[in-house]
């Protein structure tokens, strides 16, 4: 039911950790691409971590970046089943990812979109209610 090409929702999500949440990511981001061309993609994840934390709000991390392997610039809500307990030494217990990937050289109009979107990101009822999602139809609401 995806009204948006430019949003992903995957929800009840059973990853266990930040690392399966990166392959998830890489995998489900780029699947016609390389095993190497793949852990690229998760190595990015993991340094641009390394520059800052992406916890926005308590059970909620932002892993983001810009990258030329990536075909097109998507935002995914990845809602887990169960909590990640330690995605990090100082984040416990995440409950929702948000993603954003940004293919080099996009559209005005795309990062426009994606500006709005990370803007809501600074609304606690906008965060709740992403973390209380439990259908691809609520996040349309």
């Amino acid at each position: 039911m995806n009204v948006n090409p430019l949003y992903q929702v995957f929800l009840n999500q059973e990853l266990l950790s930040k690392q399966q949440v990166y392959q998830f990511i890489a995998e489900t981001a780029t699947p016609l691409l390389t095993p190497e061309e793949k852990n690229q993609i998760e190595e990015s994840l993991v340094n641009r971590e390394k520059m800052g934390s992406n916890q926005i709000a308590e059970q909620i991390v932002l892993p983001h970046l810009e990258n030329a392997l990536l075909k097109k610039s998507e935002i995914y809500l990845i809602g887990l089943k169960t909590e990640i307990q330690e995605w990090t030494a100082d984040i416990k217990q995440v409950k929702l990812i948000i993603v954003i990937l940004l293919k080099e050289n996009e559209q005005l109009k795309v990062k426009k979109e994606i500006s709005r979107f990370t803007r809501k990101l600074a609304n606690e009822d906008f965060l709740e209610k992403l973390l209380r999602l439990k259908t691809e139809t609520d996040f349309y609401k």
